[in-house]
């Protein structure tokens, strides 16, 4: 437990290199190897250092993380929201839009639920990839995607999101 603090800040420091300097993408593997257990600081590392792999162009390997993030953020209710989201960026990142628009409606149904709001870090999650989603696709789709999403329930929407990376990894 001594080191869950300066895991949790290197955490909020991952995000917001990620939108920053991509070079800074250390801060990401030295807070999950200080955060002990699998638990919300290493959930959310994960999450980060997915982001970078994905900025980088990675996929693969975002993947990997990405699928960490969401088994261990199975613990935080309202930490499913903004992983939903990260995760939905990565399906536009590769094209997979109404997969993306899937895990949105779900995303979107827990930050309802849980009161959760955005984070200020995730700009290119928010800004630039989720926007996307709904440009590549036509409404109904779009639409019918989400809908499916919103009637996921918290766990299935986690799983769901891990079966998707899958075959990815």
């Amino acid at each position: 437990m001594r080191f869950q603090g300066e895991a949790r800040a290197l955490w909020v420091l991952a995000w917001m290199w990620a939108e920053l300097d991509l070079d800074r993408e250390e801060i990401a593997a030295r807070g999950a190897g200080l955060a002990e257990g699998p638990d919300f600081e290493v959930g959310h590392l994960h999450e980060a250092w997915g982001m970078f792999r994905c900025l980088r162009g990675d996929y693969r390997t975002a993947a990997v993380h990405l699928s960490s993030a969401v088994r261990l953020l199975h613990i935080q209710r309202n930490c499913a929201a903004h992983v939903l989201e990260t995760c939905a960026a990565w399906m536009a990142m590769t094209k997979r839009y109404e997969l993306g628009a899937e895990l949105l409606g779900a995303a979107e149904r827990l930050r309802e639920e849980t009161g959760d709001r955005p984070r200020p870090w995730e700009h290119h999650v928010r800004e630039e990839w989720l926007p996307s989603i709904d440009a590549a696709l036509n409404r109904s789709t779009a639409a019918a995607a989400r809908a499916r999403g919103r009637r996921r329930s918290y766990e299935d929407a986690l799983d769901f999101a891990a079966e998707a990376f899958k075959f990815q990894q």
